[in-house]
This record gives structure tokens, C-alpha cells and sequence, in this order.
């Protein structure tokens, strides 16, 4: 197995509860936001896992269907949520001109 975060609730002082946490453990800070896009680039579906999309065959397939259609990109999120909010894409070309740099148009 492998390890994508901790969370460590310590209760053993009288005086205050330590809480830490890392990894898909961490604590949410809503004050940021949850998910955020650059569209600098697509990446491949198998670059890095999003956790709960696999296959039968694979935990980091090279594509995956949905809505009828096979999906071999992804936007990176680059929110709080992580890589498990990473958007599986089809016909998105990266542009330039966006409000903060590039921009996504999707054509499908």
C-alpha cells in the first residue's frame, strides 16, 4: 500500500489538543481556494494518480471513459483540494490571453 497522508489528533496533555496533518490528511484552510486551474499545460492521465479513478487494470490508467468518450488528459489542480480534484479533459486546447495568463478553450 502507500501513503498519502496522516492525521495525528494528540490528546495527551490536559492543557490543549494538538492536531497535525499532512499529505490527502491535511486540514482544509477554506480561506484558499479549493480548486484551482492555470491551464499552463495538460498532462497525461497516468502522470500522477487521482485517487478514485482506476481501472480494473490499473491505478493509473492511460485513459478512462466518461460520458461516452475516452479521456487522455488532465488539468493539474493546483487548489487545496489536490490532485484528487485533477479534471480529466478531451478537445481543450491551452490559449493564450486569459485574465491570469493562459486560458482553457474547450471544444467539445
Amino acid at each position: 500500500y502507500e501513503v498519502f497522508g496522516s492525521l495525528i489528533i494528540d490528546k495527551s496533555s490536559q492543557d490543549e489538543t494538538k492536531i497535525t496533518s499532512d499529505g490527502e490528511l491535511k486540514l482544509l484552510d477554506i480561506g484558499k481556494p479549493l480548486l484551482r486551474f492555470d491551464f499552463e499545460e495538460t498532462h497525461s492521465l497516468n502522470e500522477r494518480q487521482i485517487l478514485g479513478m482506476f481501472t480494473s487494470k490499473s491505478l493509473l490508467p492511460e485513459k478512462i471513459a466518461m460520458h461516452g468518450r475516452d479521456l487522455y488528459d488532465c488539468i493539474h489542480n493546483h487548489g487545496i483540494f489536490g490532485q484528487q480534484y485533477d479534471a480529466p479533459v478531451a478537445d481543450v486546447e491551452i490559449v493564450e490571453g486569459g485574465i491570469k495568463g493562459n486560458a482553457g478553450k474547450f471544444n467539445g
